[in-house]
């Protein structure tokens, strides 16, 4: 539960960090470089490396592939002792210098985040129209991650819950759109999050019995 910051500086530069766990730790690591940073031009690669400081346990490049290059990882320790953090640049060895800072975070963290829907509620009836999904939670320790949104027809006999997205950026509360004029009439639909911290631990929550009607339109006929 601490944050390092540090630059990856000259080009193939890699810097190596050592912490101490404990059997069955929850524990997680972010990289903020270029994706959070304004002025980094990192875009870093995480590992995590067992005792011996060379084996890999979990690596990371992005957190999501192109489109948020900071790294982030999360891992439960198999065993009480040291474990090591390795920083690189993604395109090592080239990368690097002295606009190539980023902070490192590193969390330990056993509790699943808290979190329910604000909208919409179990019963609602959707209107015709786009909506956003969203999502009031809180984790105080390792502080929320990232959310997948899923959706399910009222067809529960034939189909499949149905992934909607992601989302990795809390900063404008945590939502995602869905739109509401694009499937059918019915009634028995289900929505369904995953919130994860940053230490891996996660919660669902779901709404249920959720309804949407297409509006019926009268033209009044006028005889004359």
């Amino acid at each position: 539960n601490s944050t390092v910051e540090a630059w990856i500086c000259p080009g193939g530069d890699i810097d190596y960090y050592k912490f101490t766990g404990s059997v069955g730790d929850h524990v997680g690591c972010l990289v903020e470089a270029s994706s959070s940073i304004p002025n980094s031009e990192l875009d870093p690669y995480l590992f995590l490396l067992d005792q011996d400081g060379s084996t890999v346990l979990i690596e990371n490049d992005d957190q999501v592939l192109a489109q948020h290059t900071d790294s982030e990882l999360s891992f439960v320790l198999p065993q009480n002792g040291d474990y090591y953090l390795k920083v690189r640049a993604w395109d090592h060895p080239s990368g690097g210098g002295n606009r190539h800072n980023y902070r490192l975070h590193l969390f330990q963290d056993d509790v699943d985040p808290s979190a329910s829907f604000i909208y919409p509620l179990t019963g609602n009836s959707l209107p015709n129209q786009p909506i956003a999904l969203a999502i009031s939670t809180q984790d105080n320790l390792s502080g929320i991650s990232h959310m997948r949104f899923w959706w399910h027809s009222a067809d529960w006999q034939n189909e499949e819950w149905i992934l909607l997205g992601e989302d990795w950026d809390g900063q404008d509360g945590w939502s995602y759109p869905f739109d509401a004029s694009s499937i059918p009439s019915q009634l028995g639909m289900a929505f369904y999050a995953q919130i994860y911290d940053r230490a891996g631990n996660w919660r669902g929550v779901g709404v249920w019995n959720l309804s949407k009607s297409t509006p019926s339109y009268f033209f009044p006929i006028i005889y004359r």
